[in-house]
């Protein structure tokens, strides 16, 4: 009794799935997510070369799940980092369709929308603020376990493009961790 219960801890542990309370994945529901991480980003304008500089990312998704392989999504992806000396944030929001090749596990995320980039220039004792917007697209790829029914996490690797006009373009490669839920 003893070695199945520790049995079934180690495997549900190294699954990342309770085995003993095991039931079906939900399939027709919707979609909330959450990821945070690390990365780098990188901002090239006409006059500067690009300088990639490592901070700090997040994602907030919503969508539905249609099949055990389809998931449509509206996603928000942020960035923040130093990039000598300025500080910069970059934002993509994307409409995305996510793939699980096997319905479970591994998946593949592209989408389109538009992205932002933010920039606060110190000049003296105070800051410039320089914003640009244009379209933006995303790339992601990662493996989901699912811990309950109704939850799972897993990492994720996302790269984010964006060009912001005026000869400004913007990218972001990020690793994050994503809590996913399923209501």
């Amino acid at each position: 009794m003893i070695r199945r219960a520790a049995l079934v801890a180690f495997l549900s542990l190294a699954t990342g799935t309770p085995l003993e309370a095991r039931s079906p994945e939900r399939y027709d529901a919707f979609v909330l997510a959450f990821n945070v991480g690390l990365g780098s980003g990188a901002v090239r304008t006409v006059e500067t070369d690009e300088t990639r500089e490592s901070g700090i990312a997040a994602n907030m998704r919503i969508g539905y799940r249609f099949s055990p392989k389809l998931i449509l999504s509206t996603e928000i992806t942020g960035w923040s980092g130093d990039v000598d000396n300025i500080d910069f944030y970059l934002l993509t929001v994307a409409l995305a369709a996510t793939y699980l090749p096997s319905g479970r596990g591994l998946f593949f995320r592209a989408g389109g929308g538009f992205g932002a980039a933010k920039a606060e220039v110190p000049v003296g004792a105070t800051s410039t603020i320089l914003e640009e917007a244009g379209p933006g697209a995303i790339l992601a790829a990662g493996y989901e376990l699912r811990a309950w029914e109704r939850f799972g996490y897993g990492p994720e690797l996302q790269y984010g493009w964006m060009n912001a006009g005026e000869g400004t373009k913007a990218d972001y490669a990020i690793l994050t961790l994503s809590f996913n839920w399923y209501p």
